[in-house]
């Protein structure tokens, strides 16, 4: 690494960031060392807010839901024990429960029988060594295992007791530290899965469950991950004051709710969309958000950030996603792994009221993400500026990258992702060749590096849209070139237009076709993409250098396809394309 690359990245980080990595490292070194003092201490914490069972009560004669007044449905009283609040919680059906057992993730039946299907790799896994981590997988495949998202799952089809034998499993193999299921955001998933489970499963919560969650809770309390911040900091933050309202804890509650309302506010961009930019986690954020606001609600307490930011994140969800449930894939983002964000939709609507998703054709900025929706079109164009400033690790280097959709299939695709460990695969999904955008003299738009790393940026020009040609102008600008890229839609016709400023050289402009096309040359300066439903027509300059390479992409985690890039080479700074779509001859 060049000592020039580290300090264009270490310059945007935060001084606490910077702190806080030199805090953890210190306490892991530390909690290794002495477990058995730290365990002890932190049993000692737990212990505030949690003694046994009998102070702990959940109720299941009612429930909450958005249309419920917020003492609708339940019963709310104080308990004998100082400062500690009892309430009905809600009931179990109330939760959105994931399902992806079509796109890689597991299903009810194969955890039954120990196999676990995490990222479109499964396992069989031992049942008395089901914990430690498994080297043949990726890191973030054992952490799904850890997330126990799947409870919710089990009890969705009946099988509680079997989630409640994973449970016990995990708190016997898995004392204080064991890795890598005490990572915090691994901590902060499962305790609020736990909880959800236990919530509509009142009489299967044990003493020992009881105190292993305390305990993770006030481990989680003073660990959260003021090193990395972002969405990390911000599902900490959730599950504190989720298992504050959970365990009815005031000092919890008191505590961390003005932290995560200060979160919430700085993570919450102006357009409405979580600050990483990343739909995804925009959707997997959104969901947590009005989990918390169930139990809000269920507890008769108010927290208006809360509520004002779902709104804004909701409304953000219907401006975004498409009439059929299709989302952009920019940045860190893929399939199967966020609920589908129809069903989200749903969910959200019966917590707080949000806008119904556009039924109409639209054209619309969403705060440097812009939508084109026109009949059987919707397209995509990312002009966001890498954000936030002091992490942007779900980034990629793409930049006036667009993706584009005809009747929901996908035509012109985004790299996508496949993992998160380091690797050369990872360095190429999420440099500027793995998109369909432009760049000269082989410069990469961002200098992205490690895993979740960025370095030297370009900076987005202003975004402009004229709706009455359905006509988007994007940018970018950095030390060395400035681009613009012009997108109209006319009924089934893309007139992409682009020019580069600054060239010294060449400049090369990429589109990425998906595996279920064929793309050939018809001629100089024309190349047919034929599929099974859809064709497409590509023109350009004929003087123009072409190249028609496989590539591989990932729309799913964990799972490679192998389409077709069209580059396009030349040295005229200015340069049109044409796209026709058109149904497939008879």
């Amino acid at each position: 690494m060049t000592l020039l690359r580290f300090i264009n990245t270490l310059r945007y980080l935060k001084f606490k960031q910077i702190y806080y990595r030199y805090i953890n490292n210190k306490r892991r070194k530390t909690y290794t060392r002495r477990p058995e003092k730290y365990t002890q201490y932190f049993r000692k914490k737990a212990s505030q807010f949690f003694r046994d069972i009998s102070s702990l009560t959940l109720k299941t004669k009612g429930t909450c839901n958005g249309s419920a007044g917020p003492h609708k449905g339940r019963e709310r009283y104080v308990s004998p024990d100082k400062g500690r609040e009892r309430y009905v919680s809600p009931d179990n059906d109330n939760w959105l429960v994931r399902g992806h057992a079509d796109r890689g993730m597991y299903n009810a039946e194969d955890l039954l029988e120990n196999r676990f299907r995490f990222l479109n790799r499964e396992k069989e896994l031992d049942p008395e060594n089901i914990w430690p981590r498994h080297e043949d997988m990726p890191l973030l495949w054992d952490f799904n295992l850890h997330y126990f998202e799947y409870v919710m799952l089990l009890n969705r089809e009946g099988h509680q007791n079997r989630a409640v034998d994973l449970i016990r499993d995990w708190i016997d193999k898995n004392p204080f530290r064991a890795e890598p299921a005490w990572a915090q955001y691994t901590v902060s998933l499962r305790l609020r899965n736990w909880a959800k489970f236990f919530i509509g499963n009142p009489d299967l919560l044990t003493e020992e469950i009881a105190r292993s969650m305390a305990f993770q809770t006030a481990y989680l309390a003073e660990n959260c991950e003021y090193h990395l911040l972002a969405n990390h900091l911000l599902e900490n933050l959730i599950t504190l004051v989720f298992m504050g309202l959970f365990f009815g804890t005031i000092e919890l509650i008191n505590e961390f709710e003005p932290l995560l309302e200060r979160e919430l506010r700085e993570q919450t961009d102006t357009s409405g969309s979580h600050c990483e930019g990343s739909f995804m986690y925009h959707l997997l954020l959104l969901e947590a958000l009005a989990d918390l606001h169930q139990m809000y609600k269920t507890a008769g307490r108010t927290f208006l950030t809360l509520e004002t930011c779902i709104k804004k994140w909701g409304g953000y969800l219907s401006r975004v996603v498409s009439r059929s449930g299709i989302f952009p894939l920019f940045g860190d983002a893929a399939t199967g792994i966020a609920a589908d964000p129809l069903k989200l939709h749903a969910y959200v609507s019966n917590v707080v009221d949000i806008p119904e998703i556009h039924a109409e054709n639209r054209i619309i900025d969403a705060g440097g993400l812009v939508i084109c929706e026109q009949d059987d079109i919707y397209l995509a164009v990312n002009a966001q500026d890498p954000a936030p400033s002091y992490n942007p690790g779900h980034r990629h280097s793409d930049l006036c990258a667009f993706e584009l959709y005809y009747r929901s299939q996908p035509i012109i695709i985004d790299s996508g992702v496949f993992g998160y460990e380091e690797s050369s695969g990872r360095l190429t999904e999420r440099s500027t060749a793995a998109h369909n955008t432009v760049t000269a003299d082989r410069c990469e738009i961002h200098d992205v590096w490690g895993s979740f790393r960025m370095g030297r940026r370009s900076s987005a020009s202003a975004v402009e849209i004229d709706s009455v040609r359905n006509r988007i102008t994007t940018g970018y600008k950095n030390r060395h070139i400035e681009a613009e890229r012009e997108i109209k839609v006319t009924g089934s016709t893309l007139t992409v237009s682009d020019t580069v400023k600054g060239m010294k050289k060449d400049f090369e402009t990429r589109f990425h076709f998906p595996a279920e096309f064929n793309l050939r040359e018809e001629s100089q300066g024309v190349f047919i993409l034929k599929g099974d439903h859809v064709n497409m027509r590509v023109s350009f300059d004929p003087g123009l250098k072409t190249f028609a390479e496989p590539f591989q992409y990932s729309r799913e985690f964990g799972q490679h396809e192998t389409g077709m890039c069209l580059t396009l080479k030349g040295t005229v700074p200015h340069q049109t394309y044409i796209l026709e779509i058109t149904p497939p001859a008879r």
